[in-house]
């Protein structure tokens, strides 16, 4: 079956942003888009649970119910060149990320 990240997808400069907030401001933890913080908040409340859900939920969700093509490139022993694309497949599934503008503007200006 064809791979797919695991949802909530994210535009990938939702990283690129964060890379570049950090190295401008150094903070020791960053974390990008809000499933990221649903999840470190779960986490520390009960790493049991978020692992158990993840176990049940994350390799599923890793797969569409598209056939994988037979001759599509895969990236074993190097990078796949036709696929140098920052948008991919997937791009209809993007959502915007609310919090990581406060992270970069709110508690920025507090340090």
């Amino acid at each position: 079956m064809k791979p797919v990240g695991m949802p909530p997808l994210y535009q990938p400069s939702l990283v690129a942003d964060a890379i570049l907030h950090v190295a401008e401001h150094p903070t020791r933890d960053i974390l990008v888009g809000d499933a990221a913080r649903a999840l470190d908040f779960l986490q520390r409340l009960s790493p049991t649970l978020v692992n158990s859900l993840l176990q049940l939920a994350a390799f599923r969700l890793q797969r569409t119910s598209q056939p994988k093509s037979e001759d599509a490139p895969d990236n074993l022993y190097g990078p796949a060149p036709e696929h140098d694309r920052v948008k991919g497949d997937f791009d209809n599934l993007v959502i915007p990320s609310f919090l990581d503008w406060f992270d970069k503007n709110i508690l920025v200006r507090s340090n």
